[in-house]
């Protein structure tokens, strides 16, 4: 895993051809290839095991309410 920049969503993530290097001590070699990446993005989710660690907005924790009671 590494940090990831996303302006580099373009050239990571929609296809197209780049340029591959080979060779080496100066002989080296250049070619066209089609990019191989893959989509998927794994991210996680960190689960709290002490609750007074939560956070809570009480303006949108009430507009949750109302609108679950709502239905």
């Amino acid at each position: 895993m590494r940090d990831w920049d996303p302006a580099e969503i373009p050239s990571e993530t929609f296809g197209g051809e780049e340029t591959s290097y080979s060779g080496a001590f100066g002989n080296s070699q250049t070619q066209k290839v089609m990019r191989m990446r893959n989509a998927y993005v794994l991210i996680y989710k960190r689960k709290l095991t002490d609750e007074s660690l939560i956070v809570v907005d009480e303006a949108e924790a009430a507009n949750d309410s109302q609108s679950n009671n709502s239905t």
